[in-house]
């Protein structure tokens, strides 16, 4: 079986950045299928490269975190011409396995099946326009229900939806109550990322300190300034506790710059899948961010499985699932963000040696719910004898 992956933000483990797209296709090898993954790159040229058994074509669309929302949807647009373009030129695929986000890349699986008579399975992550309206970039009446119009409309026409989250799921089914959806949340990888004692060599100031960090996207999304806040409060209230931010976006300047003058919260570059290692073997607990807003409790962030593969404490600012999930496995807490005294307070219970013990055990016992090779089984089997 011929199998494209559509994924406009594909990455390594040598590049960084969410691998989803990556161990996908890598459960898709382990199948014996032949698996090709078209995506893009900040350069002027197309490019083939075979990656670790997978064929990936890099389509020449500039994309950067730091774009705006209108220039995001204009490199959306160009991707989706590009790509579907592209697809008509290779052997024609058995699957299209279209990721979003963007919502956009539906609209190139509906093409193909239209065109080439080539089924797809649409992936949702982030639930698309919903997000956007609640954030309120998309104010414009007709331009929500003519996206909510597409985005019911690629639900229908796909052969099979994986949703990465319970509540994800439950949105879709509301839409689309006959259509076969399988929840396959991002993935912990166990023989990866695993407990290590923090690291002797690491700097002084920090070494003995019960350091919390947040890993990955510093976008306007995550309010950030909840940590920043945090850590203001912490400075004077406990200088045990250190924090980092590691990674990159549009929001890490202005938030370096409110942060000015703490000793207590250090800003680490973005990196790759081994320095993610390494900053989680010199954490105690990781923090995960977002805006007050209830879509964005429903994703399925990766520094959530690659801490729980950690044995890390959890920390959240936000509801929803993951808070309630972390709270029933007693790996983790929901803090108040507005309120710096609630994180302190509820963190207290947790910096004893006997109870990061015990998180450490629950969170790799949750984790092992998550494991890599258990969730690309697990669409297999949607894929391959519940949905083809």
């Amino acid at each position: 079986m011929r199998i494209v992956i559509v994924h406009m933000h594909f990455n390594t483990p040598l590049s960084g950045g969410p691998l989803r797209s990556y161990y996908l296709a890598q459960g898709f090898l382990k199948e014996g299928a032949e698996c090709e993954v078209i995506t893009t790159h900040n350069i002027s040229q197309y490019e083939k490269k075979e990656i670790d058994g997978i064929k990936v074509h890099f389509l020449p669309v500039s994309y950067s975190n730091y774009f705006g929302f209108y220039k995001r949807i204009r490199a959306f647009l160009q991707f989706n011409q590009q790509a579907t373009r592209f697809i008509k030129k290779l052997q024609k695929p058995d699957l299209l396995y279209c990721i979003s986000t963007p919502l956009t890349t539906g609209i190139i699986g509906m093409r193909m099946k239209a065109t080439i008579n080539c089924p797809f399975i649409f992936e949702v992550g982030d639930l698309w326009p919903e997000a956007p309206v609640q954030m309120g970039v998309i104010k414009n009446t007709l331009i929500k229900k003519q996206l909510y119009h597409l985005e019911s409309g690629i639900y229908r026409e796909a052969k099979g939806i994986v949703a990465l989250s319970p509540p994800i799921k439950k949105y879709i089914a509301r839409q689309v109550p006959e259509k076969k959806i399988c929840v396959v949340t991002n993935m912990s990888d166990l023989e990866f990322f695993h407990p290590a004692q923090q690291d002797t060599q690491k700097d002084k100031e920090t070494q003995t300190k019960y350091v919390i960090s947040s890993i990955g996207a510093v976008g306007k999304a995550n309010q950030l300034e909840f940590l920043v806040e945090a850590a203001r409060f912490f400075n004077t209230k406990d200088n045990r506790i250190h924090f980092n931010v590691m990674g990159d976006g549009s929001e890490r300047a202005r938030l370096m710059k409110l942060a000015e003058g703490l000793e207590n919260i250090s800003f680490l570059p973005f990196g790759n899948k081994e320095q993610v290692r390494q900053t989680l073997s010199e954490s105690n607990a990781i923090y995960i961010s977002y805006k007050s807003i209830p879509v964005l409790e429903t994703g399925s962030p990766n520094k959530l499985f690659d801490g729980l593969a950690a044995g890390k404490l959890i920390i959240t600012n936000f509801g929803g699932w993951i808070a309630e999930t972390i709270e029933a496995h007693s790996c983790g807490f929901r803090t108040d963000p507005e309120n710096p005294e609630d994180f302190w307070q509820k963190l207290q219970p947790f910096m004893s040696p006997g109870q990061q013990a015990l998180v450490e055990k629950n969170a790799l016992q949750l984790a092992a719910e998550y494991a890599l090779e258990r969730q690309q089984k697990k669409l297999m089997k949607f894929l391959f004898k519940e949905t083809l």
